[in-house]
C-alpha cells in the first residue's frame, strides 16, 4: 500500500514504525507518558550567567548552559556551547549508580540517564572505564552571597571604575556670580557608570543595604560604537563616609571572592579564550593577583601599554575561566564567554559502581536536550528532535495539533476517492488514549470510518479506550495495547503515566469479547521473563503478537536476544499464537521461518 503524495496528516510511517502498520495518523503534538532520565538533587548545573546551581533548585525558564552539533559535523567531537532554556523538571525516586573520571569528576544518576561520550550518547548503565565522558571542566557550587562578599564585590567594582571624591572649594570664587570667596564649600561626590545595568543595579543594591541610597541618571547617550551608559551617584557626606569604610581592603576569602567579582565586572573581559582584568595601578593589579592565587588560580602579568595600563591574566584556558565564573559570580552576564566556544574536552571513566539502593532524583528538559552537570555533558529526552518539535511544546503534555481536523478530513477524501481502504493507525509518538484530554481521539477515529478507511489504535492507555469501544467494527478495524510486564510496580517504573498493566488486559479482553481484532506490541523488552509471561496470559484473547527488543537502555546490551527469540517463537508456536517478529531480531529466526509483515488485522 502506498501513501498519497502530499497527505501529510495521513501518511506511511517509516522505519521500525513500519513495522506496524502501512499508514497512521497522529491528532497530537507533545508526550503524555514522563520518560525520565534522572540525577542526585546536588548534581550542579551550569546556568547562562556562569554560576552553578544544584538541580533539585533549578526551575522552569530558567536559563543554562547547553551544546549544539555543528551543522557540517555531526559527530561527538563536533559541539558548540550554546544558550538553554528549562522547560520542564520532575522528581522521582529510582535506583542509582555512580561513575568517576579520572578528572576527578564523578555523578550520581540512574541507569537510564545518557551521557555524552567519545563515541556519542550512552547511558550511564552501559558505560565501562573504556569510556571516555565529554567534559567542560571542574564544576564548583557558587558560594552564597554572604555581607563579607558584598563588601569586596563593592571595594572591586567601586576601586576599579568607580569616582570617590571630595573638593574642597573653600576661599575659592566657586560659583559663578559670587563677589567673595567662600568660607567654607565641600562637596562629596560619589559616582559609577557603566554601560551594563546587571553590574550597576547589584551595586545600588549592596548599597542600599548598608543603607546608602543612589540616585540612577543617564551619564551618556550612545554616539556610533559607543554605547549608552547609565549611573548611580550620591553627594551626601555622610554616604561619602559610609562607602570609604565599606571599600576598605580586607583579607577574608570571602572578601577576596567578592573583590574579584567586582573588580571583574569593572575592568575584566574576555575574548579569544582568555580572561583579563586591566588597570594602570599597581595595587589594584597586586590585589587582584593575590585573590586569584589564593583560589588556585595561575595568572600572568601582560606588559604595560604606552599609557600604562597593564592586566592580569588567567591561565588555563575556558575550564579555568568557567571555575573563575562559578566561583566569583561577577553580574555581567554578556562577559561569560561560553556561548560559540568549541567543546573540547574529555576525561575516561575510572569506575562504575551501582549504590544498590534508589534515591530521590531529579530530571529537567531543556530547549537543547542537553545540559551541563557536574561539569559533564549530559543529556535529557531525545523524542522532541525526531518530531521536529521545540522542547517547550512536547512537555507541555500532548495537545490537538492546530488546524489538524481539517488537514485529516482533506487527507481522508483523497484516500477515499482513490478507494483506498486500508486501516490508519493511531499512533506512534503520543498515545491515542493519553491521560490528558483525549477527545479528539474520537473525532479522529469518526473522520476516517466516515470516508472509508479502517481504524487501529496502539494503546498504553488501559479502559480510557473504552469510550470509544462502539466505533470499533470487527470487520474492519482492529485495537492493540504495549505490554511490558503484568507486574504493577515495574510498569509504574518504566511508564509512570500509562494505566496498569491488569486495566490494559482488561481492557484487550473486553474489545476481543465484542469480535474485535486484537493484539499486543510486545516493545520494549524489558524483561524477558515478563514478555513470556504476557503472551502465556493472554494468548486467549489477543489474536497477534508483535516482538521487538529494547533499545537505548543497559539491557540492549546483557541479554541473549537470540535465547529469547528461540524461546518466544516455541512458546507462540505451543499455543499456536499468531505473531510477527520485528526486524531488531529477524537475524536470531531460524533459517526460513515464516515471519509475513502484514496479515488481516480484522475479523
Amino acid at each position: 500500500m502506498t501513501a498519497i503524495d502530499g497527505c501529510k496528516q495521513i501518511y506511511a510511517p517509516r522505519g521500525q514504525a513500519g513495522e506496524y502498520a502501512p499508514l497512521a495518523t497522529n491528532p497530537y503534538r507533545g508526550c503524555g507518558h514522563g520518560c525520565a532520565y534522572c540525577l542526585a538533587p546536588d548534581t550542579l548545573v551550569q546556568m547562562a550567567d556562569g554560576t552553578t546551581r544544584p538541580i533539585s533548585a533549578v526551575r522552569i525558564g530558567d536559563e543554562l548552559v547547553g551544546i549544539a552539533p555543528r551543522p557540517q559535523l555531526r559527530r561527538a567531537w563536533n559541539y558548540t556551547f550554546t544558550a538553554s532554556r528549562v522547560l520542564s523538571r520532575i522528581s522521582t525516586r529510582t535506583p542509582a549508580l555512580e561513575f568517576t573520571l579520572a578528572n576527578g569528576l564523578s555523578a550520581t544518576c540512574s541507569a537510564d540517564h545518557r551521557w555524552l561520550t567519545e563515541r556519542g550518547w550512552k547511558l550511564a548503565g552501559l558505560l565501562t572505564t573504556n569510556n571516555e565522558v565529554r567534559v567542560l571542566g571542574a564544576a564548583i557550587e557558587t558560594p552564597i552571597e554572604t555581607e563579607t562578599y558584598q563588601r569586596g564585590y563593592l571595594a572591586g567594582i567601586i576601586r576599579g571604575d568607580g569616582t570617590l571624591k571630595r573638593y574642597d572649594y573653600s576661599g575659592r570664587f566657586q560659583r559663578a556670580g559670587r563677589k567673595v570667596p567662600q568660607r567654607t564649600d565641600v562637596q562629596h561626590h560619589f559616582r559609577l557608570a557603566l554601560k551594563d545595568a546587571e553590574a550597576l543595579d547589584r551595586t545600588a543594591a549592596y548599597l542600599s543595604q548598608h543603607g546608602i541610597d543612589t540616585h540612577h541618571i543617564k551619564f551618556a547617550e550612545a554616539v556610533g560604537a559607543r554605547s549608552a551608559m547609565d549611573a548611580i551617584r550620591t553627594h551626601s557626606a555622610a554616604a561619602f563616609e559610609k562607602i570609604t569604610r565599606l571599600i576598605e581592603v580586607r583579607s577574608e576569602r570571602d572578601w577576596l571572592r567578592g573583590w574579584l567579582a567586582g573588580i571583574f565586572d569593572a575592568e575584566g573581559g574576555t575574548s579569544s579564550g582568555v580572561l583579563r582584568i586591566h588597570n594602570t595601578d599597581e595595587a589594584i593589579l597586586s590585589l587582584t593577583d593575590r585573590a586569584l592565587a589564593t583560589f588556585g588560580f595561575r595568572t600572568i602579568r601582560d606588559s604595560a601599554s604606552a599609557n600604562g595600563c597593564s592586566a592580569v591574566r588567567i591561565l588555563g584556558g575556558l575550564s579555568e575561566i568557567v571555575r573563575f565564573f562559578n566561583l566569583t559570580a561577577p553580574a555581567i552576564r554578556r562577559k561569560f564567554p561560553i556561548v560559540g566556544n568549541a567543546l573540547r574536552g574529555s576525561s575516561k571513566i575510572v569506575a562504575v559502581r551501582p549504590l544498590g539502593r534508589e534515591i530521590e532524583m531529579v530530571d529537567i528538559t531543556t530547549s537543547t536536550e542537553n545540559f551541563i552537570a557536574n561539569g559533564m555533558i549530559s543529556h535529557n529526552c531525545y523524542v522532541p528532535r525526531v518530531l521536529h518539535m521545540d522542547r517547550r511544546d512536547f512537555d507541555a503534555g500532548a495537545t490537538l495539533r492546530p488546524g489538524y481536523f481539517d488537514a485529516l478530513i482533506r487527507d481522508a477524501r483523497r484516500y477515499e476517492a482513490a478507494g483506498i481502504r486500508e486501516q490508519v493507525m493511531l499512533s506512534f509518538t503520543t498515545d491515542p488514549y493519553h491521560p490528558g484530554d483525549n477527545t479528539p481521539t474520537r473525532r479522529t477515529l469518526e473522520i476516517l470510518i466516515a470516508h472509508g478507511l479502517g481504524v487501529c489504535t496502539l494503546t498504553k492507555g488501559g479502559s480510557r479506550a473504552l469510550r470509544d469501544l462502539d466505533l470499533f467494527r470487527p470487520d474492519r478495524d482492529a485495537f492493540a495495547s504495549t505490554l511490558t510486564s503484568l507486574d504493577e510496580a515495574f510498569s509504574r517504573k518504566w511508564e509512570r503515566a500509562a494505566a496498569a498493566p491488569a486495566d490494559r488486559v482488561s481492557t484487550l479482553r473486553k474489545f476481543h469479547e465484542r469480535g474485535i481484532f486484537t493484539w499486543v506490541s510486545l516493545e520494549p523488552t524489558l524483561d524477558i521473563e515478563s514478555s513470556l509471561a504476557i503472551v502465556r496470559e493472554t494468548h486467549a484473547f489477543v489474536d497477534l503478537f508483535k516482538i521487538g527488543r529494547v533499545n537505548y537502555l543497559p539491557m540492549t546490551r546483557t541479554t541473549d536476544w537470540r535465547g529469547y527469540t528461540l524461546r518466544m517463537i516455541d512458546l507462540l508456536n505451543r499455543l499456536g499464537a499468531r505473531h510477527y517478529i520485528k526486524k531488531d531480531l529477524q537475524s536470531y529466526l531460524p533459517p526460513g521461518y515464516p515471519n509475513p509483515l502484514r496479515v488481516p488485522q480484522h475479523r
